[in-house]
């Protein structure tokens, strides 16, 4: 990353005013949501190297959606702050915070490099982490940061899926937020979806079987 490049975070916070007036303001590209709706649809849909959470504003979030907060911060760059007498108090280191996002931002160079693969998958709704209903899926294409899905099923009522790949070694069922949602020329839907909570050896294996190979093959 050059060096007079700003780092891009999103922020859940309440006002972005005490924060303009911090050092974080000449460190990094901040983009500010209050809403929870508007930081979910920011976080799925932005490139992005770490959050600031308002530590205040999160607990003041009924309980249903501070999960969903803490599952999108899961395994991100995260700094907690709050706001005393309209100025910003950090409770996490703010360099640690900061070498977290450049090397985020390293790792980040070919993440959304998608990759054509056809294999089955299982899904379920945000309401059933159990995968007690689940119904079939094929992933079409793939990234390290998520996939195309394509399903029989009707998922437009939905805003996350639980996802399981049957032919990883760790099973359990990844969290994954939709993007977008389209119908197929074979009366399918297809959706885009970003994923979200996924174990460090699960992002390995799929990097592994399926994304490395194949961006190899295409180079060449």
């Amino acid at each position: 990353m050059a060096s007079n490049e700003k780092i891009s975070i999103i922020a859940f916070v309440d006002s972005p005013e005490p924060y303009k007036k911090s050092k974080l303001i000449s460190e990094f590209n901040i983009k500010y949501c209050s809403t929870l709706d508007n930081f979910i649809h920011e976080v799925l849909e932005e490139k992005f190297t770490g959050l600031i959470l308002d530590i205040q504003k999160v607990m003041r979030t009924p309980a249903y959606a501070r999960n969903r907060i803490f599952s999108v911060a899961a395994n991100r760059s995260l700094i907690r702050t709050k706001v005393e007498s309209d100025k910003v108090v950090f409770v996490d280191d703010l360099s640690n915070f900061k070498q977290c996002c450049i090397d985020s931002n390293c790792i980040m160079t070919r993440i959304n490099e998608r990759v054509k693969i056809n294999i089955p998958i299982r899904i379920s709704s945000e309401n059933d982490p159990a995968m007690a209903n689940s119904f079939a899926g094929i992933i079409q294409n793939i990234s390290a940061s998520g996939c195309f899905i394509s399903t029989t099923a009707d998922i437009f009522d939905q805003d996350f899926l639980h996802l399981k790949f049957t032919d990883l070694s760790n099973k359990l069922p990844i969290y994954a937020g939709i993007r977008w949602i389209k119908s197929t020329d074979d009366n399918m839907e297809g959706v885009g979806v970003k994923f979200i909570t996924i174990e460090p050896e699960q992002f390995s294996e799929l990097q592994q079987k399926y994304i490395t190979p194949n961006l190899k093959s295409n180079d060449s």
